[in-house]
């Protein structure tokens, strides 16, 4: 292959006196496969936290519906009247201390 080119100069030559070049090739294509790899896994890896935020934030408004639903002052009343308690009619006292 290298004797068309060169017809004067050997492939043994050629390949030794080009071994730093050559090695310098490889070396950026090793590191250009492994960043694509390492690219590809990041990107999943980030994915998928996306979908887990994702589905997190979803819990989260559904938990604070739910907070906001039973914490609404007609829902409490209906819930503590289970146990006897009301909402006092009248207003409450104010306890005062002499000292």
């Amino acid at each position: 292959m290298v004797k068309q080119w060169l017809p004067e100069v050997s492939e043994a030559d050629f390949f030794r006196k080009n071994l730093n070049y050559i090695l310098f090739v490889f070396a950026l294509v090793f590191l250009y496969i492994l960043n694509q790899h390492w690219a590809s896994v990041n990107y999943r890896l980030i994915e998928e936290q996306e979908q887990s935020l994702d589905r997190l934030e979803w819990e989260y408004q559904a938990y604070k519906t739910e907070w906001l639903e039973k914490s609404r002052v007609e829902n409490i009343k209906e819930a503590v009247s289970v146990i006897g308690l009301k909402q006092l009619d009248e207003k409450a006292y104010k306890l005062l201390d002499d000292q």
